[in-house]
């Protein structure tokens, strides 16, 4: 089981993936390994379906692995500094979450 960097967007923007997504809101303070951990969280608080069933106790632990795997084989950093969820005007702002989204394929 392979993850994939999808985005770093807020979820208006996210376009969808064929197959199972974690995410989590991050922001300019997370560091690499808040965001693993949180993604690992989402992991874990859900259903994981692959190919039309349940994951087994294997596929869960491929998946972990590999959400792993992606964030010690590449920098990441840089998808995640400067991220500003606010754009304000005069003396309004609107604050939308911003959120990675990780994908799960399997082969």
């Amino acid at each position: 089981m392979n993850a994939i960097y999808l985005d770093t967007c807020s979820s208006d923007y996210f376009q969808g993936f064929g197959g199972p997504v974690v995410c989590t809101s991050v922001g300019s303070d997370n560091t690499m390994q808040s965001v693993m951990d949180d993604l690992l969280d989402d992991l874990q608080s859900g259903d994981l379906w692959l190919d039309g069933s349940a994951a087994d106790e294997n596929q869960w632990e491929a998946a972990e692995r590999a959400i792993r795997y992606l964030f010690t084989g590449e920098d990441m950093s840089a998808r995640f500094v400067d991220l500003d969820p606010c754009s304000c005007e005069e003396d309004y702002c609107q604050c939308d979450p911003v959120y990675v989204y990780v994908g799960l394929k399997v082969e």
